[in-house]
């Protein structure tokens, strides 16, 4: 006799499941996959687990929402047990360790097979691009791959498609090439999704003429390839390298102001070099001659009480000392890139967990705030980076950014510089003097007056060919 069994429990609790006198566990582990399985019988009747058809795994991984509209992850689990009917005969007991050859055989529950849990893979793969994890989604794809060439399975001509656009998904252009080759390959000009298997491989041959465009220019203009998170320096001044990549700008989540919409895919288009951290007094001072710092006692404190203007001239007159290469802001956009480094959270350490009250232990780890900064400016690079190696993103000074402040486009955006005039630039980051945790989302958006100048304003440096 088979049962089904669809449950949702809790993450990181183990299902227990008693049928008649039958019993047996289900473990899983973060990536759906059950552990170790074990099925204990507590009694003299066996109990068989099956996959339900057309699900992959029992173990899935979901986020849903409460009836408070709260979220909670939970593991959803899909699949059946054979247990003896009224009229069969209950399982013999089973051999003790070292009885006869089922001793031998491995205590467990599924073993998926290869080609399944390689699918799988791929599945988890799309959720977590879906979730915008472009890391996770990429150690999924490996994970798959890995699997395939272990026990040399060949795809269906079906799943080279849906590899590609993941792999497109991910800014893996070439890898997305070679998945839709084969798939042409496999099905000629009767596939179902000829027409758009095309155009994705001219987006993704597009996509990769542009990478090695940009690294050409790169090669040409005397700077060093662009690593994610490589430090270089540049005239005395340590810079980080920044990828190309995609990301959502802006947010509509429960802290959102409403100048952080609408949330637009901004596609930066060339890799850049961002300063590691905020430009410091002593660093001010080598160029311009003078201080003009209200905490002026420390020389490796980020310098303050500088406008949009005065940075200006820093520029100017630092280009015109720069041994090749030029500087410059950040765009809005770039900065928003480059604080969030492939997160999608209020933070690049993750969410605020509760709105009430101003300590939080997330900005206690990577940023300088009312709470901790005894009312004044800190050395740079004493809390903890993003992933990309970037120090005080969040917190010490406001970062002036280089736009003027306007409404989002929304849409698909390349490298948007924002508008020609306006009433105000815009400073990205969140400062010292800040009680509230809205100003220290990668989101927040603040504006300014390009003359003002405040003991909390400060900005980071662009080197650009």
């Amino acid at each position: 006799m088979r049962l089904f069994a669809n449950f949702t429990i809790p993450f990181g609790f183990t299902l227990f499941l008693l049928c008649r006198a039958a019993s047996a566990e289900f473990l899983c582990d973060r990536d759906g996959i059950q552990h170790q399985g074990t099925a204990q019988i507590f009694s003299r009747y066996a109990a068989t687990c099956h996959v339900l058809e057309g699900s992959h795994s029992p173990c899935e991984f979901r986020q849903i929402k409460d009836n408070h509209g709260r979220s909670l992850h939970v593991w959803q689990l899909h699949f059946s047990l054979d247990v003896p009917g009224e009229n069969e005969q209950p399982a013999p007991d089973p051999p003790q360790s070292g009885e006869g050859p089922a001793a031998a055989a491995p205590r467990g529950g599924l073993q998926l097979p290869p080609e399944i849990l390689a699918d799988k893979y791929v599945s988890q793969a799309r959720r977590l691009l879906r979730e915008k994890d472009h890391h996770g989604a990429r150690q999924a794809m490996e994970k798959a791959l890995s699997l395939q060439q272990e026990h040399g399975l060949e795809p269906q001509p079906e799943d080279h498609f849906g590899y590609a656009k993941v792999w497109f998904a991910l800014g893996e252009p070439e890898r997305a090439i070679e998945s839709l080759v084969r798939y042409l390959q496999l099905r000629g000009r009767d596939a179902d999704r000829y027409e758009e298997a095309l155009d994705l491989l001219n987006r993704a041959e597009a996509e990769k003429a542009r990478d090695e465009a940009a690294a050409y220019s790169a090669a040409q203009s005397g700077l060093p390839e662009i690593q994610a998170g490589e430090t270089v320096v540049f005239d005395g001044m340590e810079f980080v390298g920044i990828p190309p990549g995609e990301f959502l700008m802006g947010s509509t989540g429960s802290y959102a102001e409403p100048d952080e919409a609408p949330v637009t895919r901004v596609w930066i288009s060339r890799g850049f070099f961002l300063g590691k951290y905020e430009v410091t007094q002593d660093q001010w001072k080598a160029v311009m001659g003078h201080n003009p710092s209200r905490f002026s006692g420390c020389g490796n404190c980020p310098v303050e009480k500088v406008s949009w203007n005065n940075v200006q001239a820093f520029i100017r007159k630092l280009n015109a000392q720069a041994k090749g290469g030029r500087y410059r802001l950040p765009t809005e956009a770039e900065w928003e890139y480059a604080a969030r480094a492939g997160t999608t959270t209020d933070t690049y350490a993750g969410d605020f967990s509760v709105r009430l009250g101003y300590e939080t232990p997330i900005l206690n780890r990577i940023a300088w705030y009312a709470v901790d900064s005894k009312k004044q400016t800190k050395p740079v690079g004493q809390k903890v980076p993003n992933s990309f190696g970037l120090h005080d993103m969040l917190g010490n000074v406001w970062e002036w950014v280089s736009d003027w402040h306007s409404r989002y486009p929304g849409g698909a955006v390349t490298d948007p510089a924002g508008p020609r005039t306006g009433r105000g630039r815009v400073a990205r980051g969140g400062g010292w003097s800040e009680y509230s945790k809205e100003y220290f989302r990668a989101s927040y958006r603040r504006v300014f007056q390009p003359r003002h100048r405040g003991d909390e304003l400060g900005f980071r440096l662009v080197r650009t060919e």
